[in-house]
């Protein structure tokens, strides 16, 4: 069980991640290469700007009372008024 813990643990994560990207790809006995389109995975640096966005469009929306009523009306008016 100790084996499969060390496993998971930041440190061994890091370490593999350092024998994968030594030992891509590697080729069998047979001459089949295994990870030949390995590619590391990118880091995303998040800006203020990016995340001041993403929480704008995420955020809940409440529609006053009424809303959908007025909306109605103006589209009626306008329509109305090009007919």
């Amino acid at each position: 069980m100790s084996n499969l813990n060390s496993l998971h643990s930041p440190s061994s994560t890091a370490k593999e991640s350092e024998v994968n990207t030594r030992s891509v790809p590697y080729t069998t006995s047979t001459g089949v290469q295994i990870g030949c389109m390995y590619q590391p995975k990118q880091s995303i640096v998040v800006g203020r700007d990016m995340e001041l966005l993403q929480t704008a469009l995420l955020a809940k929306r409440t529609v006053r009372p009424g809303f959908f009523e007025r909306l109605v009306r103006l589209v009626r008016n306008r329509t109305a008024s090009t007919l």
